[in-house]
């Protein structure tokens, strides 16, 4: 098999710069690339020799509702900040971007940042989630109105804190039964 692993990848490489050169798309490419994923199954073969991983896998599957819920639950959340943060934070944005703060900034997303709850939630995604941004969009805000440092404070805790803790709980739950 490894020979057989070791031409289907040489194919490939040798069909993908051809169809970079020239190209051309392939379907013969798609389908060596189809047959090379689903190969990748052999490797639930190493769930037979270490126990622990087979475990591990066991516990996701077992947990796979649960998380799902979990998302649910943390979405529900963001769309629940994300129509205050448009109400209350949409208003502090607009006015620094009149005093032209955004621009000397040079931040193009900032004055977009919460004028939905759909970028709301996008910009709590990116603050939070992926730790972007933070300083350039929120510092401004609690400068120019202090008040907003608790809305702030409160999104944190019950998004970082509350929704992944509760979910991690369930998770490790769900593991030991």
């Amino acid at each position: 098999f490894k020979v057989l692993d070791f031409g289907a990848v040489l194919v490939d490489i040798v069909l993908s710069i051809i169809v970079t050169n020239l190209g051309v798309g392939l379907t013969p490419l798609v389908l060596l690339r189809l047959a090379r994923l689903l190969k990748t199954t052999s490797a639930l073969r190493m769930l037979s020799v270490f126990p622990e991983l087979k475990v591990l896998m066991k516990s996701l599957l077992f947990a796979s509702k649960t998380i799902l819920w979990g998302v649910v639950f943390l979405c529900a959340l963001l769309c629940f900040w994300g129509i205050f943060a448009t109400l209350f934070i949409n208003p502090i944005v607009k006015d620094l971007q009149r005093e032209g703060y955004w621009e000397r900034l040079g931040c193009e997303r900032c004055p977009r940042a919460f004028e939905s709850v759909e970028m709301s939630m996008l910009t709590f995604c990116q603050q939070l989630i992926v730790g972007e941004g933070w300083s350039d969009i929120n510092t401004p805000l609690i400068e120019k109105r202090p008040q907003t440092a608790i809305f702030f404070i409160l999104v944190l805790v019950s998004l970082m804190l509350a929704a992944f803790n509760l979910l991690l709980g369930v998770m490790v739950e769900r593991a030991s039964e």
